[in-house]
């Protein structure tokens, strides 16, 4: 059984050719001292290829910014999409992943209207609830609506307002 070796996490710069060949080099001979020199290739392709992908990522991201102009067009449009099936902390926090910077998705999301997609919200809740108020049912829809970046109270509102029109139906049909 081979003992684990330490490997330290220090980012190091590199400032030639020579210097990436080495790196890469020592990483290869600490990979080597784990693996089967039969399996080796199937550690290093992999890597090779997830490297490649993200390469061309970063060469189409940083193509869609130049051809979009800048991170806030962007922005405006993806919550524009977005808004139609998640709440404003869902988008936040997929714009964050996507690299956009924090003050730029503040402002793009306060001078978004997000009044449609409480509508929606409302008449989602609604249609997911069915007329059935029990608890377990309820906490289901909250769940739902909570992973989908929705502010909790938003969720409530919506909850109470189809009891409200439940209750109203009721008395409109003479319950």
């Amino acid at each position: 059984m081979c003992a684990k070796k330490k490997v330290s996490s220090a980012k190091v710069e590199l400032t030639g050719v020579q210097d990436l060949y080495h790196f890469l080099y020592e990483a290869c001979n600490i990979l080597r001292k784990f693996v089967e020199h039969e399996s080796f290739k199937d550690y290093i392709t992999p890597l090779l290829y997830y490297k490649r992908l993200s390469d061309v990522w970063d060469e189409e991201y940083e193509a869609a910014l130049a051809e979009s102009g800048n991170d806030e067009e962007y922005a405006r449009v993806y919550v524009e999409n977005a808004s139609k099936k998640y709440g404003k902390r869902r988008i936040a926090q997929a714009l964050h992943f996507k690299g956009v910077a924090s003050h730029i998705i503040e402002d793009v999301l306060s001078e978004f209207d997000f009044e449609e997609t409480k509508e929606k919200l409302s008449a989602e809740v609604q249609r997911r609830l069915g007329g059935n108020f029990e608890r377990k049912n309820i906490d289901k829809v909250v769940r739902h609506f909570l992973t989908r970046g929705f502010a909790y109270e938003d969720v409530r509102n919506a909850i109470d307002l189809a009891k409200q029109d439940d209750l109203q139906e009721e008395d409109d049909f003479g319950f």
